[in-house]
């Protein structure tokens, strides 16, 4: 008996799973399951299907490691209708907490336009998700007191100042 067979029999029954939750791909082979939107060390329970590709950006590479014109699109996508209900606002400090608190990107706004989403956006999102909830966990779990600034705040001052950066190039 080679690894394969032995990995085929030790698996038993088969999930059913036929796309990516994140790029909505049919798999060709080998996927993965993953935690969303709240991570599996943070309690998370659901999951979805993800493609090998899809789940190595949301979880195994930093966003540093992310193309800048993918991740431009990705928060361009993402926080494109909070960006616009601020623009006028360009240089008010709390601009990253106010876009990143903008009811466009609650986890039901998100999910409910999810189809709309481009996959980089949707990746983006569950990898920001899963710091913020990662980040939470162990704060709580050091008995100490949760920043108000939220990974999305934190993402959208990042996405502001990447977007300006590629903009002006």
């Amino acid at each position: 008996m080679n690894a394969k067979e032995a990995c085929r029999l030790a698996r038993g029954s088969r999930c059913d799973c036929r796309t990516c939750h994140y790029c909505d791909q049919l798999f060709g082979g080998r996927h993965e399951h993953d935690h969303f939107p709240i991570p599996k060390v943070a309690g998370g329970t659901a999951v979805v299907a993800a493609c090998l590709d899809c789940h190595d950006l949301k979880d195994r590479y930093t966003l540093s490691r992310w193309p800048i014109d993918g991740y431009a699109r990705a928060i361009k996508g993402l926080f494109e209708e909070a960006l616009a209900s601020v623009e006028d606002r360009v240089d008010d400090r709390d601009l990253p907490v106010r876009v990143a608190s903008h009811p466009s990107l609650s986890d039901d706004a998100v999910l409910a336009r999810w189809s709309d989403l481009q996959p980089l956006s949707r990746i983006l999102y569950g990898k920001l998700r899963r710091l913020e909830e990662e980040s939470r966990f162990h704060q709580l779990q050091d008995g100490l007191s949760v920043p108000n600034v939220s990974t999305l705040a934190s993402a959208a001052r990042t996405g502001t100042e990447h977007l300006a950066r590629h903009r002006s190039h």
